[in-house]
């Protein structure tokens, strides 16, 4: 399977936007990449976003090799104790997963926050 990418409409004012892609290690793929757009002027779709569209980020997403070693978000209060719950109910291992975070201070206008990933799996 692949997944091209996963858009995260921001319209309600927060302080801060995170987009974590959680995905299990034995997808082999250069590492996620995360890109933000103006949605000032509508509905951005998931096929057609402009270059002139493109929104300047001077945040750096963070890759983590072991979900199990993810560190906290002091942004978002209990952040590591709501992850660790979504894995206890999933009765998976924490450590079989990787994680790519960006954390970005909140856009003024109507944005989409996207994060593009092309899974494949080691075997393919």
């Amino acid at each position: 399977p692949s997944l091209s990418a996963y858009r995260l409409p921001l319209r309600t004012p927060a302080e801060y936007a995170v987009l974590e892609l959680v995905y299990h290690r034995s997808f082999s793929s250069d590492r996620p990449s995360f890109e933000l757009y103006t949605d000032l002027f509508g509905e951005v779709a998931l096929t057609r976003k402009l270059v002139s569209d493109r929104l300047q980020m001077n945040e750096h997403p963070e890759h983590f090799d072991d979900a199990s070693n993810v560190s906290s978000l002091s942004c978002v209060p209990r952040y590591d104790e709501l992850t660790q719950q979504g894995f206890d109910q999933l009765r998976v291992d924490p450590s079989e997963f990787a994680v790519a975070r960006m954390v970005i201070r909140y856009p003024p206008i109507p944005a989409g926050f996207f994060v593009r990933y092309d899974a494949k799996p080691d075997d393919a």
